[in-house]
């Protein structure tokens, strides 16, 4: 069975072969011959820019390959349990986590399965940005639908982490509207923008991106968190790790929440106790909304030492009987 995030790949490397070349050329060209960036970044979007320009690609082209060129390397792909996915959609987005909660993504893109993002969406792409120039680090996600081809079908969205906590950068983001639409579009865009964005309009656009984010957000998130459970899923071919092939065989797929999620569906069928049974007071098994917790470690006068750690707080179910298991939740398991 085909795969969205192969096919955009193989698309590219059937029409447009010589990108992942010149992709590795500017890669070759880090801290030498162009500035440094961060090491969590594959390919930063200005030299994807530069590649779509010398091709007479479109421009939005150039979002797509930051995010195809770093996949393609080790093809990691993260499938939730759907239950596991719906509750942490709706457990809200806590905006005050510290943006380098996202430090710890176990590779430079991942693609992450999200049926239940939207209606037709397959999933998406996550990987970081870094621009150099403007000192802008940010997490960008790039979202698939099913039927998603380089002609279209899929949407980028961006958050920049030059701030302390996610609610600062998002704010960060959305004023820096006008410049990135003057930028961009010119003047007269701009312009109308800086008119619009006080609207009771504008202000319902901001509203769907950032429940969009908010909810691509959480299972990123979740991905980060010390505590989460993920596991590899043994189908996969073994491969040489220095040789990248093209082929649907060779992604790495990890399953992510399968315990947490039988026990969600375990306290969803659940009959209720009776009363006076001394169970939650005869309610129906039901779970309290899980949360989000971070503590800071090192040294606080080497902010360089300084890292967050982030765990997620399971729900509790209330009223679950004596058999069946409480929530256990394994290390992230990857790397970098």
């Amino acid at each position: 069975m085909s795969h969205p995030a192969m096919n955009l790949v193989k698309e590219i490397s059937k029409f447009h072969p010589d990108v992942w070349d010149m992709v590795e050329l500017f890669r070759r060209g880090k801290g030498t011959d162009l500035p440094d960036w961060d090491d969590k970044c594959y390919v930063p979007i200005h030299a994807t820019l530069a590649i779509t320009s010398q091709k007479r690609l479109p421009f939005d082209f150039a979002a797509l390959l930051a995010a195809l060129a770093p996949w393609r390397v080790s093809k990691e792909v993260y499938r939730f349990d759907p239950d596991l996915e719906m509750m942490l959609y709706d457990q809200g987005a806590d905006t005050n986590i510290p943006c380098a909660a996202f430090d710890t993504l176990p590779f430079q893109c991942v693609y992450i399965e999200a049926p239940n993002f939207a209606k037709d969406c397959h999933g998406f792409f996550v990987h970081f940005d870094h621009d150099v120039e403007k000192k802008h680090f940010e997490i960008r996600f790039i979202i698939l639908s099913q039927g998603a081809t380089l002609e279209g079908g899929w949407a980028p969205l961006v958050l920049h982490l030059n701030k302390k906590t996610v609610a600062e950068s998002w704010e960060a983001y959305v004023e820096e509207g006008v410049e990135n639409l003057t930028a961009h579009l010119g003047p007269e865009m701009g312009e109308l923008y800086s008119l619009l964005k006080d609207t009771k309009q504008m202000e319902q656009v901001k509203q769907g991106m950032a429940r969009e984010l908010s909810r691509a957000m959480q299972l990123v998130l979740y991905l980060c968190a010390q505590n989460s459970e993920i596991k590899e899923n043994p189908l996969r071919i073994p491969r040489d790790p220095k040789k990248i092939v093209d082929h649907g065989k060779d992604i790495r797929r990890w399953d992510v929440g399968l315990r947490i999620g039988r026990i969600i569906r375990a306290s969803a069928s659940s009959p209720s106790p009776r009363q006076g049974s001394g169970s939650a007071g005869g309610k129906r098994p039901h779970p309290r909304r899980g949360h989000w917790h971070h503590f800071w470690t090192g040294p606080r006068d080497d902010p360089r030492k300084r890292k967050v750690i982030l765990k997620w707080v399971a729900p509790t179910f209330v009223g679950v009987p004596d058999d069946i298991d409480p929530v256990i939740v394994n290390k992230i398991l990857g790397g970098r």
